[in-house]
């Protein structure tokens, strides 16, 4: 890969270890040199500069980056919570708010903002009561389903306050996947957790995502974390968001935990972490 000129821009971009060839996926994600500006007291901040992106049907893609270079403003971009100041996002074909009103994307945030009067299955079938989808038996028996996908069955009566924070987590993403998303979204959903149940709780992300083939994309600071999980991971720096290098990820799948040991994972791990810091030393912007 070439280190990022001045500025931060990265003038080519090649896998760092021989990538099986594909054919190309249908874009699920696109954004277009998308931009977002947020008025403040006596000043606007530019949150993000001229973003481009594509996420294939059915990929995994991570983006990582520092504190603040507006990974968190990225997904609700891409979710339609906020519009772009500049720049075009398509998400399965059409504008993001009118994915997000057909429930084409999922979102799993970064606490898994259970209601604590609700049980475990209460809480997935909550958005499919939301949606008046199915009937009440219909709606137990999807949540049912998906609490077993994420292996939490035995745990369907329990409340929040009975769970562990990994199994919360679980909960979160089951309740994320009961409208059958094309799109699953992630902010950082695993990043409280210790380090064996993170590693964990990837393996269960990775199940799901290959059962459902569920077009993924994650925003993590781990740098671990993104390449064991992911097809690509994107890199941002900072003052402004900007994407500063495209990293294709070509480790076999399936992934098994034996894999955080082998010499490409620590080689992908290592550049991408130099990639990191090339963009912060690359300098500040101010936002204009």
């Amino acid at each position: 890969m070439t280190a990022p000129a001045p500025g931060g821009r990265v003038t080519s971009t090649e896998p760092l270890v021989p990538a099986p060839q594909a054919s190309r996926r249908p874009p699920a994600v696109t954004l277009a040199g998308v931009s977002k500006q947020f008025r403040l007291p006596g000043r606007d901040l530019l949150a993000l500069r001229d973003v481009s992106l594509e996420v294939g049907e059915g990929e995994f893609v991570s983006v990582i980056g520092p504190s603040g270079c507006g990974k968190s403003t990225l997904l609700r971009l891409v979710a339609g919570l906020i519009e772009p100041s500049a720049g075009t996002i398509v998400i399965a074909g059409e504008p993001p708010a009118q994915a997000r009103a057909r429930r084409e994307l999922g979102f799993v945030f970064q606490e898994p903002t259970l209601l604590p009067w609700r049980t475990a299955l209460e809480n997935v079938t909550l958005l499919l009561e939301v949606a008046r989808r199915g009937s009440a038996a219909q709606r137990r028996q999807r949540g049912l389903e998906l609490l077993r996908l994420v292996g939490l069955a035995e745990f369907a009566d329990a409340r929040p306050a009975k769970l562990s924070g990994g199994m919360q987590r679980r909960v979160g993403i089951a309740r994320a996947l009961a409208l059958d998303p094309k799109i699953l979204l992630m902010d950082e959903p695993f990043g409280a957790l210790d380090e064996i149940t993170r590693q964990r709780m990837n393996m269960e992300l990775l199940n799901v995502w290959a059962q459902r083939a569920t077009t993924a994309l994650l925003v993590t600071h781990n740098v671990g974390e993104a390449v064991f999980l992911s097809d690509r991971v994107l890199v941002m720096a900072a003052n402004p968001g900007r994407m500063i290098a495209e990293v294709t990820v070509g480790l076999p799948r399936p992934r098994r935990l034996d894999l955080l040991e082998d010499k490409d994972f620590f080689a992908l791990s290592a550049r991408l972490t130099r990639q990191l810091h090339s963009g912060e030393a690359s300098g500040a912007e101010p936002a204009r």
